[in-house]
């Protein structure tokens, strides 16, 4: 009896430990499924679609019925090599929803001006805070625009061009888009670079920027001769 014991006391001990190993494979990461820390360089890029109402930031209650209503289209691109913007480019249609006084405004030349290098953090998320030019239909419109930029979990942007540097151009509100791919690069403890890629499959996009027309204020008023 005590035999018998002993003998199913050591297979069971065996079926433990080739458990315990299996587990402990499955559980070592690999350069495939491996989870990234904070990263000072990568890039991403994606599409703008948002829409801004013709009213003050400071309004309480809106008519939708009734307020002015303007579509934003476009696309945008961010990349960043060791805690600094490498490139940051944007375009984007701007349109009333009636198709009139349609123009594009391009965001150019991101310059950071806060020494403490940029970062994306491990939930894919980031906020630089710097100066843009901002161009309407290809030519300089506002220069040295104080300009915020936010990636949330590696899903969404928001851009915030100030409103008085732009004359109100974009009403004090926030230009929304997506990201449709983030790629993080990595070097890792024995100094081979990694590619950590995530695409969100939002299916195909085909963004057409349609034909410039002469610029106007996203408000309806003029903006400045250029």
């Amino acid at each position: 009896m005590n035999l018998f014991s002993l003998a199913d006391l050591m297979k069971t001990s065996i079926t433990l430990f080739t458990l315990l190993f299996v587990i402990s494979l499955i559980s070592v990461p690999t350069s495939e499924n491996k989870i990234f820390a904070a990263t000072d360089t990568f890039s991403a890029d994606g599409q703008i679609g948002s829409l801004v109402l013709g009213m003050p930031p400071s309004t309480n209650t809106v008519n939708m019925s009734s307020v002015d209503k303007f579509v934003l289209s476009g696309y945008w691109k961010l990349v960043t090599e060791n805690g600094k913007i490498a490139d940051f480019t944007s375009e984007f249609y701007t349109g009333h929803v009636n198709g009139a006084n349609n123009h594009t405004h391009q965001l150019t030349n991101l310059r950071v001006q806060d020494h403490k290098p940029l970062q994306l953090s491990a939930d894919r998320s980031t906020q630089i805070s710097g100066l843009t030019d901002v161009k309407t239909n290809g030519k300089n419109a506002w220069n040295d625009v104080p300009t915020t930029i936010s990636i949330s979990k590696g899903r969404t942007i928001s851009i915030d061009i100030a409103d008085n540097e732009t004359q109100r151009h974009f009403m004090g509100q926030p230009i929304y888009g997506i990201v449709n791919d983030l790629s993080i690069m990595n070097i890792p403890s024995n100094d081979t670079m990694l590619n950590s890629n995530m695409t969100n499959k939002t299916g195909s996009v085909n963004t057409t920027i349609p034909e410039q027309l002469p610029p106007q204020s996203i408000n309806g008023s003029n903006v400045p001769k250029i």
